[in-house]
């Protein structure tokens, strides 16, 4: 089965880092040199699309949590709210290696984080934010995720409007 061929995984210590290569400098420095020790710290939780194949890192995310005022949540989205902060999980870093761009492993990449924070059930999380550099914007827009008003930045996507398949 294709799909037994690519496993997503939390980042652990047999995964070879030093061999990852996106298209991003600053995305391949954080996640050779940072994103074990934010794990340790508790910080952020990195999980990789491993290649069973090759051994490879396809590609990463991290996901942390995170808060957003009450003010800064859509308007539609606000109607049985409390007027304090909001839970909300961060999706932080994420990247694909070279060798397997445009094969739609960021688009499994954004659907597994998704999935796994609104399958989870030890905390209360309410959306999803992510801050996309202008160039990959619309990939996030494309899964449903909306600029705040107050900051158009920031992505949100509220986990009810994810509907899982």
């Amino acid at each position: 089965m294709a799909n037994d061929r690519f496993v997503i995984e939390l980042l652990g210590e047999q995964h070879n880092r030093a061999m990852f290569r996106c298209a991003d400098h600053q995305i391949n420095n954080y996640f050779r040199r940072h994103a074990v020790t934010n794990m340790q710290s508790r910080i952020a939780n990195p999980w990789v699309l491993r290649d069973r194949e090759t051994d490879l890192i396809v590609g990463f995310y991290t996901l942390s949590t995170a808060s957003l005022d009450f003010d800064s949540v859509p308007e539609q989205f606000t109607a049985h709210l409390p007027h304090y902060p909001v839970p909300v999980v961060l999706l932080g870093r994420m990247g694909v290696d070279r060798r397997y761009e445009r094969q739609g492993f960021g688009r499994r990449l954004v659907i597994d984080a998704l999935m796994r924070v609104y399958q989870q059930d030890v905390m209360a999380v309410y959306s999803m934010i992510v801050d996309p550099k202008e160039s990959v914007r619309d990939f996030y827009i494309r899964f449903g995720f909306i600029p705040l008003a107050d900051d158009p930045h920031r992505l949100f996507l509220h986990l009810e409007t994810f509907m899982p398949s």
